[in-house]
Order: C-alpha cells, then structure tokens, then sequence
C-alpha cells in the first residue's frame, strides 16, 4: 500500500482566530461608510479599542476609503480580527509586539488570503465604484454551508472569505453587487 498525503489541518491560509477573552462582551458594532483608510485605522485602533499603535507613513499617506458594517455586537478581540483582515485587503499588515501594534504596507506577498481580493478605492473613484466589505454572522446555518451558495451565485463579482471561528462571512465587492 502507498503512503497517503496527510489530511489537511485546516482549509484556509488564514489563521483561526484566538478564542475570545473571559471578560469581553460583544458590544462594538462596526459602521463605516467611504471613511479614508488612516482614518478608519485612528478611529478602530485608537478610539474603540484604545491600543498603542504607530502607523507607517507610507499607509499614513494613503488615500483609500474605507466601508465596513457588522451586523451584529462583536467583542474587542473580533472587532481587532475584523479590522485585520479587512486592513490585509488593502496590503497593510498590523504586526503585535508587547502591546504595541505597527500598521504598515504588508510586503509578504504570501501573507495575503486567497479569499480576500485587493480593493483600492480612491477618492477620485465614483462611489458606486468603490469596494464595500460587510461580515455577515450566521445565526440559523453554518457560513461553511452558506459559502460556496453565494459562490455558484456569485461567481467573480464578490469576494466571500469564511470566518469559522465565528460562524461569519467577510463579504467584499463593489456596492452594486
């Protein structure tokens, strides 16, 4: 008999989130519409969750906008995870070191999830141009089941990226769509 290839352990290039903290209660829900994207990273970063962070110049100067909606409450850990993955999608990575976060361009090309396209909405782009992301928490269904549904649907013209950890759905895609 041959050796067989070991299963995989997991099926996705992101990394599961860590499980929520024993003292976190779900009470951020996240609403940002065209929010410039040093910006979206002063409000989340700074304001919500109240972190140290430093950004690099480079995303400091960038001019892209920035929509993102949570249906649901989420805790300080999820909203992080959210913001994270969102900023991935745009090419900046958020490094943790003691407590300190850097923002800055991410220059791992490898690092990127195969589910999450690269959108880059600038200001001079019409609005119903630019990208829109929205993590959707299934309630009723497993978003494993709900996936590959919305991908026969949709094919090409939205990006879904499964979050298990969450029983959620990162959706991204132009608006009209």
């Amino acid at each position: 008999e041959t050796p067989k290839v070991p299963a995989a352990g997991r099926s996705s290039t992101v990394k599961p989130s860590p499980p929520p903290g024993p003292n976190e209660e779900a009470t951020t829900t996240l609403s940002f519409d065209q929010l410039p994207l040093p910006n979206f990273i002063q409000v989340v970063f700074g304001s919500i969750l109240k972190k140290n962070f430093s950004m690099d110049p480079a995303v400091a100067t960038r001019a892209d906008l920035v929509t993102l909606r949570t249906g649901a409450p989420q805790t300080p850990t999820e909203v992080l995870n959210t913001a994270t993955m969102l900023l991935k999608s745009y090419g900046v990575s958020v490094t943790e070191m003691g407590g300190f976060f850097r923002v800055a361009p991410d220059n791992n090309a490898s690092s990127y999830s195969p589910e999450i396209r690269r959108g880059r909405a600038q200001p001079e782009v019409p609005l119903p141009l630019r990208p829109v992301f929205n993590l959707v928490e299934m309630n009723a269904v497993r978003a494993s089941e709900v996936a590959p549904l919305l991908r026969a649907m949709f094919a090409s013209k939205i990006s879904i990226q499964d979050d298990t950890s969450r029983n959620a759905l990162m959706l991204s895609g132009q608006a009209a769509d």
